[in-house]
Order: structure tokens, then C-alpha cells, then sequence
């Protein structure tokens, strides 16, 4: 049986509830399609199945839930600063200081390194209450804009799921080029020292 399928037909109470985990499930199981949810829940809007306010409402305290719980991670994981090693969470401090509000306020619109946003956050100790502030901010602008989209495309929610689908995979892939990228100019740099 089709999970979207499943929002349709549950009781209200039990597809807010689905589509509140999405939302927070994505921050500590980036594999998992929360977008797709998210797109979904905004052509149910469109469809009158779903309200509008409680569904945004829904998505975004899920959102926010999950910030908090990548943080939580990054902050009570004692050895992780050791397994990623001091030059490593010097970096991610720099660019912290340097750009920390903003790396926050646009972790929600990169699909699949938003927990690693949160969990960097609570590494070096970012306050929570920012986390939470600009995490939140974040949530409430994409979510305005994926339940927007799938409001305003809700004529066809299969084009929307693979629109959902198609992001989520273009983004990894330019991500891992880009680390990739990375990676090969460290190791060239490197070896024109050696």
C-alpha cells in the first residue's frame, strides 16, 4: 500500500502525526523521503483532505523537533569530536562563527545534509536557542514553499512525487561531486608538497 496513499485515508489526527515524523525523521534518517511528504501534504491541501494552518504548523514544529534532536546528537556525542578528528571541528567552528546563522537558515533547503547541519551545531556547542530560532525560520520558509508547490501543482501529485524525488536525488549527486572535487584537489595539493 502506498504511503501517500495512507494520508489520504487515515484519520486526520494519524496523517498529521505522519506527516509531523517526515518532517522530523529526515534530521537523524536522511534517507528517508520527507520532502515528498511534505509536497504531498501540500496537495492534500490543495485537495481540501488536509488543513492548511495545522498541516504548516504540524510540519514545521517536526522540523524544528528534529533540529533540536541533531543538535542533541551532535552535543552528547563525546567521542564523535575525536572520530572526526580537531582540524575537523576547528573547520566546522570557522565557518560557524563566520556564517553560522545563515549555514542554519539554509540546512532546510539541502536535502540530505540538514541533520549534518544540526548535529555540527551541537558539536562546537551553538547555542540551542539559535538553533532553534533559525532552524525554525527555515522550516517555516521552505515549508511555505513545497506545500506551495504542491498546492499550486496539485492537478497531478504523481509529477509532483517524482519533482520531489528527482530534487532530492539531483542535490546528493551534486553533493557527492562536490565532494568528490574536493577531495582530489586535497590530495593534489598534497602530493605537489611531498
Amino acid at each position: 500500500m502506498d504511503l501517500v496513499y495512507l494520508i489520504e485515508h487515515l484519520p486526520l489526527w494519524l496523517s498529521m502525526f505522519f506527516l509531523f515524523f517526515s518532517a522530523l525523521i529526515e534530521y537523524v534518517f536522511p534517507p528517508f523521503p520527507g520532502d515528498t511528504f511534505l509536497i504531498a501534504g501540500g496537495f492534500f491541501v490543495a485537495q481540501g483532505i488536509l488543513p492548511i494552518i495545522p498541516t504548516f504548523v504540524v510540519l514545521t514544529v517536526g522540523s524544528t523537533i528534529g533540529c533540536v534532536l541533531g543538535w542533541l546528537i551532535g552535543s552528547r556525542l563525546t567521542g564523535l569530536k575525536k572520530f572526526i578528528g580537531p582540524n575537523y571541528v576547528k573547520f566546522i567552528q570557522n565557518n560557524y562563527d563566520q556564517y553560522g546563522k545563515w549555514i542554519i537558515l539554509v540546512n532546510r533547503f539541502i536535502p540530505g545534509l540538514r541533520g549534518a547541519f544540526m548535529i555540527a551545531a551541537g558539536l562546537i556547542n551553538v547555542p540551542l536557542k539559535i538553533v532553534i530560532f533559525w532552524g525554525t525560520l527555515s522550516a517555516m520558509l521552505w515549508n511555505s514553499v513545497l506545500i506551495g508547490i504542491g498546492y499550486i501543482f496539485s492537478d497531478n501529485l504523481e509529477n509532483l512525487l517524482k519533482f520531489a524525488e528527482i530534487y532530492g536525488k539531483s542535490f546528493l549527486v551534486l553533493i557527492g561531486l562536490v565532494a568528490i572535487c574536493y577531495v582530489l584537489c586535497v590530495f593534489k595539493n598534497k602530493v605537489k608538497r611531498n
